[in-house]
């Protein structure tokens, strides 16, 4: 599982906040590599029986749930693998504050506009598929949900650990099998709070 969420991280900073359309693609390649690893092997194998004498008497007629494609949730929930659009939400929200916290590299800090007010909070530039506005955005979430308010108390490790916890809570909230837009992507349930609010240090 680690292996299929490193292959598909891979620069995704960069190529990840493209329009959903474009990702729709990458995200059912996604989920065909999950059913061909971790999948039914026994119903995959049942599909190639098509002659109807490889099959018992009354079952020759196939119906439309023999071709459906099994459910990929659980897959997806049982190994803890992020789905495309929950990956880029995990490793945007690292990017940022390692960024903000050690304002390195110097030209990225630089590009991104932090509160006068309140420090950890970063003014989102106008809505784009840009990585500074997305970026922004998907932060100032997070923030909120966790209660970020002093980055000097947090160390990289624990942080990304929280991250991962709280993003993989979000992706199984909801029915065990039917993926719904807040579940396949965390940052539309973060913008419309499905689950209750949190302390940073609730997250475990």
């Amino acid at each position: 599982s680690s292996g299929i969420n490193a292959e598909y991280g891979y620069g995704i900073t960069v190529w990840g906040g493209v329009t959903p359309s474009k990702l729709q693609p990458i995200l059912n390649l996604q989920k065909k590599c999950l059913r061909i690893l971790f999948g039914d092997k026994e119903a995959y194998l049942d599909k190639f029986k098509t002659a109807a004498r490889c099959r018992p008497h009354g079952n020759q007629v196939l119906g439309a749930d023999f071709f459906a494609n099994e459910n990929s949730k659980p897959l997806f929930n049982d190994r803890s693998i992020m789905t495309l659009h929950n990956l880029y939400t995990y490793h945007i929200i690292l990017e940022v504050f390692k960024i903000i916290k050690y304002r390195t590299p110097i030209s990225l800090y630089a590009l991104f506009t932090r509160s006068a007010r309140k420090d950890t909070l970063l003014i989102t530039p106008q809505s784009s598929h840009h990585f500074i506005s997305n970026a922004s955005d998907i932060w100032n979430l997070v923030r909120q949900k966790l209660k970020i308010l002093d980055l000097s108390l947090i160390k990289i490790g624990q942080f990304k650990s929280k991250v991962k916890i709280l993003i993989t809570k979000f992706q199984k909230f909801g029915d065990p099998c039917v993926w719904t837009d807040n579940e396949l992507n965390a940052r539309q349930a973060l913008r419309f709070n499905s689950l209750p609010d949190c302390q940073y240090d609730d997250i475990n």
